[in-house]
């Protein structure tokens, strides 16, 4: 009697169905991981950010009253950009300031109980709100 050696094409099909799974479980999680990154990075640049415009505070007395003004804060030379280009948006004043960027994923720190939560983007449920934002310290 003689054997034939191989798969059927039954067999086939399960392992690329399943191979096919795997495949979208990982993608799924990738992406979010990805998102997840971005997002720490402009949180991060926002930091950054804050930190220069209070070092120039604590030199000059008042924050940079525009952006031509606050460009020798930065390595760069200029206000960092946003992961994937785009610029954060930052709201300049001598007495104060707020930068503010919409986060891909995770939800922010605008709140309307802050004091400051005014210079937020309007969020219909802050519970939700992505916008993540710093303010003057001073």
């Amino acid at each position: 009697m003689k054997t034939k050696k191989g798969f059927t094409l039954l067999e086939l099909l399960v392992v690329i169905a399943i191979i096919g799974i795997l495949a979208a479980v990982g993608l799924g999680s990738y992406m979010t991981s990805r998102k997840r990154a971005v997002d720490s990075r402009k949180r991060s640049d926002l930091k950054q950010i804050q930190n220069a415009f209070e070092q120039y505070f604590s030199v000059n007395g008042a924050y940079p009253a525009n952006e031509a003004a606050a460009d020798p804060l930065f390595s760069e030379g200029s206000v960092p950009t946003q992961p994937g280009g785009g610029i954060y948006s930052i709201t300049y004043g001598a007495s104060a300031y707020h930068v503010c960027v919409e986060l891909d994923l995770d939800v922010g720190n605008c709140d309307e109980d802050r004091a400051d939560a005014s210079a937020c983007p309007d969020c219909a449920d802050y519970d939700t709100c992505p916008y993540f934002c710093v303010w003057s310290l001073q």
